[in-house]
């Protein structure tokens, strides 16, 4: 019993620590970008850059669920495939200055909310209560897409973010 508390005492410290750190990291992030206008060159490059990889990744991410939906071990394929989807939403959190915020932001939550619904999907069956949850992830999809779209072909952040 004694073990249990203790460990369960440090997970939540861990967790705590963990939660804070990423808080700071993000505000770090955002105070860097303010300070700095971003040329339409850049942002038009990086905008047709990024669509063209969440494409490529959505692609390939595809693949995989449909994978995980064929094979036998459905359970852990879709834990597997969330564990890459909280990574790549982890991995494109990563401070850049040629990126606009505001699409940063939605692309992180877009990989996040998709890595959820794996995990989700590898529990249970999907059912309606589920699929009531792709309905804010398509329209974040919609979003990201349409924004980095317009970054590409303006050349100036769209108007959810600097």
């Amino acid at each position: 019993m004694g073990y249990r508390k203790v460990h369960l005492c440090l997970l939540g410290l861990g967790m705590l620590f963990l939660g804070y750190a990423g808080t700071v990291q993000a505000t770090d992030r955002v105070s860097v970008r303010e300070t700095a206008p971003l040329s339409p060159a850049v942002i038009s490059r990086t905008g047709f850059s990024w669509w063209r990889d969440f494409a490529r990744e959505r692609r390939y991410f595809r693949q995989e669920a449909l994978h995980c939906v064929m094979g036998q071990h459905e359970r852990a394929c879709w834990a597997g495939l969330s564990a890459q989807l909280r990574r790549r939403a982890w991995e494109g959190w990563t401070p850049q200055r040629e990126i606009c915020i505001g699409v940063q932001r939605d692309a992180y939550r877009y990989w996040h909310d998709l890595a959820k619904y794996a995990a989700l999907s590898g529990r249970a069956r999907i059912s309606d209560q589920n699929r009531k949850v792709l309905r804010p992830i398509d329209r974040r999809l919609q979003r990201v897409e349409r924004d980095l779209r317009s970054m590409a072909d303006v050349g100036r952040c769209p108007e959810n973010g600097p």
